[in-house]
């Protein structure tokens, strides 16, 4: 084991917090959950910084003086979606607390993180496939439909069976996979 001393030479924080721990059960485990957080939080931030597209966050379309609703239920399928992504996360790091350092509990907290890419398939079936008009004006819906480069952008349920399996199935297939 490293003295205390050894561990200053190294540039890794996550060395030195192993060897301030004295259970190494708890620095095995924060080893899976600190992968698991970095590697989701980085996803995440890669799908929401995607769905710029949708004008989900728009809040000056809510209070502007002609309010029709619309921005207000894009606004609100962004919260509740994040909403999910949050409770994603807080799972995924509850479960990975628990977990020893294996090459089979890491590559579970990889495939688990890959779950956060269901919130853009669900943002897109709701709101850019057949409920389009619901949650957009017209000129809004043509910009929505340009950016996605497409005149058709395929069904709900094209888009919401693939979200739906990413975020029980990846979950569920590390829970198989962890040890």
């Amino acid at each position: 084991m490293l003295k205390m001393e050894n561990a200053f030479n190294k540039w890794d924080l996550n060395i030195y917090l192993t060897y301030m721990r004295s259970d190494s059960a708890s620095s095995d485990a924060s080893i899976v959950a600190n992968l698991f957080l970095v590697l989701s939080s980085i996803l995440y931030a890669t799908t929401l910084n995607s769905l710029g597209r949708y004008k989900l966050f728009e809040t000056h379309r809510i209070f502007s003086l002609n309010f029709s609703g619309k921005s207000f239920l894009r606004f609100l399928v962004g919260n509740i979606m994040n909403f999910v992504g949050i409770v994603v996360l807080i799972t995924g790091l509850l479960f990975f607390l628990k977990l020893k350092t294996s090459f089979g509990n890491l590559f579970a907290a990889c495939i688990w993180a890959f779950s956060i890419f269901s919130i853009p398939r669900f943002i897109h079936a709701i709101c850019a496939t057949s409920l389009l008009n619901t949650f957009y004006g017209e000129t809004l819906a043509q910009e929505v439909r340009r950016r996605y480069d497409r005149q058709h952008s395929g069904t709900f349920l094209s888009h919401f069976i693939p979200a739906f399996l990413y975020l029980p199935g990846l979950p569920l297939l590390s829970i198989l996979i962890s040890s």
